[in-house]
């Protein structure tokens, strides 16, 4: 975890989980370090997808959305090359201590998760816009209707 960057004694070749910030991810490259970027304002999939009024329960802080999970390039910006070669990738996070049942689980993991994977496992130079993934998602989203997977509608 991030933290561990910031207190001493971290071996230097230990890979840092960059949880907390985007801040964290360049601490991490301007000391050396390779990381994986799991920030916590775009990719806690535990956070609410829409205003918690009208979400099942999840942990509080706010609401992330698909959008802002697709619109989130997992590169942090301002790295020079050598520091964009130490980013390892990037990681959602889905701590279910508050969530009731696997369904509910599968609700806060989806569809958020496949904007994610298109995101990481995509070349940036073939990323176009949230609108466009949108067009492609629906497909994704009859897969996971015929396979009984709860999820966040779009228009909900």
């Amino acid at each position: 975890w991030d933290e561990t960057q910031h207190i001493g004694g971290l071996p230097s070749d230990a890979i840092v989980m960059a949880w907390r910030s985007a801040k964290e991810c360049k601490f991490a490259v301007s000391h050396g370090r390779r990381l994986i970027n799991a920030d916590q304002g775009v990719y806690y999939f535990d956070h609410y997808q829409g205003p918690e009024s009208s979400e099942p329960k999840a942990f509080g802080g706010g609401h992330i959305t698909i959008e802002q999970v697709y619109s989130a390039d997992p590169m942090p910006q301002g790295l020079s090359e050598e520091e964009q070669q130490l980013v390892l990738g990037g990681q959602g996070q889905l701590w279910s201590e508050h969530l009731p049942d696997w369904k509910q689980v599968e609700y806060m993991a989806f569809p958020r998760s496949l904007a994610l994977a298109e995101r990481l496992w995509t070349p940036k130079t073939d990323i176009k816009n949230y609108r466009e993934f949108k067009q492609r998602l629906k497909v994704r989203l009859n897969d996971l209707d015929e396979k009984g997977v709860k999820y966040r509608h779009l228009d909900s």
